[in-house]
């Protein structure tokens, strides 16, 4: 424990101003992006970040003995603020990291029990900041079919002997083998859930990734219902809010984001293309439902209505079918078919397109079309035949498929099979259930667009620090050997740091035909990595820039694919009144990068009040009026402040900084005419203390007389009031800045040894186990 002079007084503050900035191309107006910290931690000088994509299932279940599999991991170590300084320094080099696992399971389907057991770790070197690939052999002990939870503990440890810890959590699937195989790894499991895509992906700041995954029933007998969750949680937050100055000495344990935002969206990828047009425009009934075909108990229905391509209907994306209230809870499939000869028979049709999802049919019966988006499927040039069909398996001997009351007109069709042998990609020739007429017109219609429409973006919601965790849902019924894709689209916020990420889970749980439960899971993870180049697929993405120091300012220069960026930030004035001493001087204003990447500046200068003595005393009001530049220096180019939005401290915590999201347009004659391009900031601000020489203490700042306002192009005024509470002095910062609420896991530490405020529970290092009986409380 060091000696620190204790005082009501505070000789100095630091006004701590920092910056991170991509450019973006845009043509559509877009909120405050981020990983923004729901509360910066107060100092954050190195960390560890810890990703997790485990094989999706291990069919291992009533194995006779413990099972050993290895767990794919990647290890993020890093280095900023001070780290940046001084590179070579022993507390700013990282030596090595070991990862460790443990495992709790439970039945399915989960909630999971308290974490487990170790059951497996491994140490590898990490002699420099940066991303490091890891294989974990866990091992798996003899039992039934199981969910576990697989929680991870990444500890790095530091030239000076500080250690950083990240932790996070993901799901694996303990199943049945398919069968007549043995319980082991290399056996197929029962029902296979399989990550096509990459286990890991980097993308750039605010770019999309898709997941590509596909479900196989192995089981040679019975069918299966499954319902199918996914789910995305920011579980490895890199804070935006910046260390304290340098010389600012030691703080507690600082979190990544202990809030529940900056979640990354995910949509099923078939969902981002635009919603078709209203209404129908190949149509063969009247309107006017006159009954339903009646089939077999146990028996698989398809009916089919044949058409012809109209000019500028080429491409077929909605299929719309009335049913009876015989459908009703039944799972229901639609599809897109060719004609190959071309003879209006679907004897020889084959599925050009069906969508990903089964439909559960509700509200049967009430004369109401079910609507069903598709992929835009191409079906022929104008006069070609197609067919378009509706599949029930198993209705059950009622009524299902609706016919009109109009006279027949011999295009309607359908196809009667047992349940598992029928299906939208049946050869219904050598099926031996051919096709026949069903001597009526089905009410099954569908909508011809002129063109392939492309795949929207995932907009970003406009407050990604309240932004919860996203969950979407399917129902699939899968027959023996049936496989079906399943496409996932996730997208990461635009200010995100180097080393943020997002893992998404996918989770199917279900019933096989004979009553036994049904359990696959797989799981995969999104990096940001500014390094990795920008696609520039969505309209309001962009690059991130590289920010550089010149004197008081921060550069930020980039290159878009048609032009370059070059813009600076500047603290022209600020402004103080205390109750109690002279108006502050601002002393000169600093400027350097917080990250090895130049992502990241921090503008920092200190305010006294000229004269000596105390420039304010514990609970005074301080009144801030602060005056900050941004510019385009550009030749060409001309920048214009647009947008302002004030993004307040998390409630969960002490409200000890707030940030601005700004935003600039370019325009002139450096600047394609054709596009409107901004840039954006997220400017962070914070008041630091000073007492008895090095001893410094966040301010609080009031959040509800916060604002922000463009004085002219290129400059914004934002006021706000701090005051320093009357406890905020001691060696160590109070409990309440560890009592940080619901905490996802990532944990960086800041301090060397034992000699530390956080080392909590005395172990001799400062991390994540420090702080848990906080998070549990």
């Amino acid at each position: 424990m060091r000696d620190v002079v204790r005082s009501s007084r505070f000789g100095q503050f630091l006004l701590i101003v920092s910056l991170l900035l991509p450019a973006i191309d845009t043509i559509i107006a877009q909120d405050a992006l981020g990983c923004g910290p729901s509360v910066p931690p107060p100092m954050w000088g190195r960390g560890t970040f810890l990703f997790k994509a485990a094989p999706a299932v291990f069919p291992v279940a009533g194995a006779p003995a413990a099972v050993v599999v290895p767990i794919p991991v990647f290890v993020t170590v890093a280095s900023t603020s001070n780290a940046t300084a001084l590179p070579s320094a022993p507390e700013c080099t990282p030596v090595s990291t070991t990862i460790s696992i443990s495992m709790a399971c439970a039945p399915p389907p989960p909630p999971f029990p308290a974490p487990g057991p170790v059951v497996g770790a491994v140490t590898i070197a990490t002699p420099t900041p940066g991303v490091y690939p890891a294989t974990v052999p866990i091992t798996i002990p003899a039992g039934p079919a199981r969910a576990c939870l697989l929680t991870g503990t990444a500890t790095t440890t530091w030239g000076n002997g500080a250690t950083s810890a990240g932790m996070g959590d993901v799901q694996i699937c303990i199943v049945d083998p398919a069968s007549g195989q043995p319980p082991a790894i290399g056996s197929d499991p029962r029902l296979e859930l399989e990550l096509l895509s990459p286990a890991v992906q980097s993308v750039h700041p605010g770019d999309q990734a898709r997941y590509t995954y596909r479900v196989t029933n192995n089981d040679t007998s019975f069918a299966v219902s499954l319902d199918v969750d996914v789910e995305s949680e920011q579980t490895a937050r890199r804070s935006i809010g910046s260390p304290e100055a340098p010389g600012s000495g030691e703080g507690p344990i600082g979190l990544a984001d202990p809030g529940i935002g900056d979640n990354f969206p995910i949509v099923f990828s078939e969902d981002l293309f635009p919603p078709p047009a209203p209404g129908n425009n190949y149509v063969l009934d009247d309107g006017n439902a006159a009954g339903a075909g009646t089939y077999p108990s146990g028996e698989a229905v398809l009916w089919l209505n044949q058409f012809f391509v109209s000019e500028g209907q080429r491409y077929i994306d909605k299929i719309s079918v009335a049913v009876d209230a015989g459908a009703n809870g039944r799972v229901m499939a639609v599809g897109v078919f060719s004609d190959p000869n071309a003879d209006g028979d679907p004897t020889d049709a084959i599925l050009l397109g069906r969508p990903q999802r089964d439909i559960v049919v509700s509200g049967g019966g009430s004369g109401a079309f079910i609507e069903v988006a598709i992929e835009p499927t191409f079906v022929g040039t104008p006069g070609a035949s197609f067919f378009v069909g509706a599949l029930i398996r198993e209705p059950g001997g009622a009524p299902a498929a609706t016919v009109d009351s109009s006279v027949d007109t011999g295009r309607s069709w359908v196809v009667v099979g047992p349940e598992c042998q029928l299906g939208l990609d049946s050869d219904f020739g050598a099926a031996g259930f051919a096709p026949t007429p069903a001597g009526a017109n089905w009410m099954l219609r569908a909508h011809g667009a002129p063109s392939a429409s492309t795949p929207d973006w995932i907009q970003l919601p406009p407050d990604p620090t309240v932004f919860m965790p996203p969950l979407l849902e399917r129902t699939l019924r899968l027959c023996p050997g049936e496989s079906r894709l399943l496409e996932v689209d996730t997208r990461g916020w635009g200010m995100c740091l180097s080393g943020s990420g997002c893992e998404s889970r996918m989770r199917m749980t279900g019933l096989f035909d004979d009553g036994t439960p049904a359990l696959a899971c797989a799981g995969t993870s999104i990096i940001v990595d500014a390094t990795t180049p920008p696609d520039y697929l969505c309209p309001d993405g962009g690059a991130t820039a590289t920010v550089l120091p010149q004197g008081g300012s921060l550069r930020y220069l980039g290159s878009m694919p048609s032009h370059d960026f070059d813009l600076v930030t500047n603290i022209l004035s600020v402004n103080v009144a205390t109750e109690t001493s002279p108006p502050l001087a601002l002393g000169p204003v600093d400027a350097f990068v917080l990250d090895a990447g130049g992502f990241r500046g921090r503008h920092v200068s200190t305010l006294d009040n000229g004269v000596g003595g105390p420039s304010a005393f514990a609970g005074e009001s301080l009144a801030f009026s602060i005056d900050v530049e941004i510019a385009s220096v550009e030749p060409g180019v001309n920048g214009e402040l647009v947008e302002l939005g004030v993004h307040r401290a998390s409630p969960i915590v002490d409200a000890t900084y707030f940030f601005v999201m700004t935003r600039s347009r370019l325009t002139g004659a450096g600047i394609p005419g054709a596009l409107d391009t901004y840039c954006d900031h997220m400017i962070y601000f914070s008041v630091d203390g000073i007492t008895g020489g090095d001893f410094h203490r966040a301010a609080t700042i009031l959040q509800g007389p916060i604002q922000a306002e463009i004085l002219n192009a290129t400059t914004m005024r934002v006021t706000f009031i701090a005051e320093f509470p009357a406890d905020a002095i001691g060696d160590c910062l109070s409990d309440g800045v560890l009592d940080l609420g619901d905490v996802p896991g990532f944990v960086a530490s800041l301090l060397g040894g034992g000699d530390t405020c956080a080392d909590v529970n005395s172990d001799g290092t400062s991390d994540g186990r420090d702080i848990q009986p906080f998070v549990d409380a």
